[in-house]
């Protein structure tokens, strides 16, 4: 059972968890006073040094809570603002995060930054601190479709080979030629590496960063539900494939 950390609507004196099912999806869910502000007409202090501390303490308070109610349900994780995890990761319930879904259509946002580039024009830079499963399937989807650079800080050598006895071509020198036009990192780069000028980067590592790009899906969801992450949910349970998400431009 996954877990759905929320704020409602309206002042809730004692929180429950219950069940619901959101696109046929069970999670187990809290739900939370909304925090001090325009649901509730009340107003933090006006001095901003107290503001900012009594709201992170309700913020932690909050997240301490809902995961001691999530945990005694035997949940270990659950959807949530980004404003209460580090309050649940203290009680060991931790955030269902989008990163897993955005490797595994890695090739098509890259391919999504890149569909004003003509083909045979289009560069890509990868990045990592070496090569793992994300970012072999990656090297290998992309490369039979645009000019492939590798900056990595390890394995990329037997990985060039490979790439180059599959397609027929190496991948590129980074220093060499036209800039790249996306740079994709799936892990953190060497330190005071500075993007290519005119590049755009597609983070999937740590907090992932997308360059803009949103995920689409015909699915009528709440609108205060963690999309991305649900959307994750979704396709690591097998309910929702790839290819019926969408990727929308900025």
């Amino acid at each position: 059972m996954v877990g759905w950390l929320r704020e409602g609507e309206e002042k809730i004196f004692f929180p429950r968890a219950h069940p619901v099912r959101i696109a046929n999806f069970p999670l187990l869910e809290v739900a939370f006073s909304p925090e001090k502000g325009e649901k509730t007409g009340v107003k933090w202090p006006q001095n901003p040094e107290k503001q900012g501390g009594r709201a992170a303490k309700t913020r932690e308070k909050q997240g301490v809570r809902g995961a001691k109610l999530l945990r005694k349900q035997g949940v270990f994780r659950a959807l949530m603002p980004e404003k209460w995890e580090e309050g649940a990761k203290k009680q060991g319930l931790f955030p269902v995060k989008a990163l897993p879904l955005y490797r595994a259509i890695g090739e098509r946002l890259c391919l999504k930054l890149l569909e004003d580039v003509p083909p045979r024009r289009r560069r890509v830079l990868l990045r990592g601190e070496g090569v793992d499963v994300n970012l072999r399937a990656l090297a290998n989807a992309l490369c039979p479709q645009t000019a492939l650079a590798l900056e990595l800080e390890k394995g990329g050598e037997e990985l060039a080979r490979q790439l180059q006895r599959d397609y027929g071509a190496p991948p590129l020198d980074p220093a060499w030629g036209e800039p790249p036009q996306v740079v994709v990192e799936l892990g953190p780069p060497a330190e005071n590496i500075p993007l290519p000028p005119g590049a755009r980067r597609l983070k999937l590592w740590g907090e992932p960063d997308l360059a803009g790009l949103v995920l689409n899906c015909p699915l009528d969801l709440p609108p205060d539900l963690p999309r991305d992450p649900f959307l994750a949910l979704l396709w690591e349970s097998g309910r929702l494939e790839v290819d019926q998400i969408g990727i929308l431009s900025p």
